[in-house]
């Protein structure tokens, strides 16, 4: 019995040990990173909630332009496909903290998707607006993504 509790002890430590905790600013950097996507019917009244998920923010640079995706999940999306008049609001955050809304995104924004492997991609409509109060001397520097944080090691862990 004592064997088997000293070996149990050893176990345990050595799983303490091989945990890392995650630095803080890593995880304040990604959470920026993420956006909260709820698609909804048309109606927009109680209970009219299709599915609600979270996606990662990506920029890309088009004809000199920074266009925002949202790389999320096609089960997420999906209810854009099977309800005509569904609609997604889609909140992400600028490179400031300040959140961005948009209700606009329609089946027309998912510019790909594929159900085997439950994946979509979410082009931004332009029409983002700040929720609350901003602050004097605000200036838009474009919304947070992951391009910002910084490219990833092998072995590096990614918190999404």
């Amino acid at each position: 019995m004592k064997l088997i509790n000293t070996i149990l002890l050893g176990v345990f430590s050595l799983t303490l040990i091989a945990q890392t905790v995650p630095d803080p600013g890593l995880i304040r950097d990604m959470q920026r990173t993420v956006c909260a996507i709820k698609v909804m019917s048309g109606s927009g009244g109680p209970g009219s909630g299709v599915a609600v998920g979270c996606g990662v923010v990506l920029m890309a640079d088009i004809d000199g332009q920074e266009t925002y995706f949202v790389a999320t999940a096609n089960h997420i999306v999906k209810g854009l496909f099977e309800n005509s008049d569904a609609v997604a609001e889609i909140m992400a955050f600028d490179m400031s903290g300040i959140m961005y809304k948009t209700v606009s995104v329609k089946k027309k924004h998912i510019v790909w998707r594929n159900p085997e492997l439950d994946a979509a991609l979410i082009l931004l409509p332009t029409d983002l607006r700040p929720e609350g109060q901003i602050p004097m001397g605000y200036r838009y520097l474009g919304l947070a993504h992951l391009k910002k944080i910084g490219e990833p090691l092998w072995g590096q862990d990614i918190y999404l």
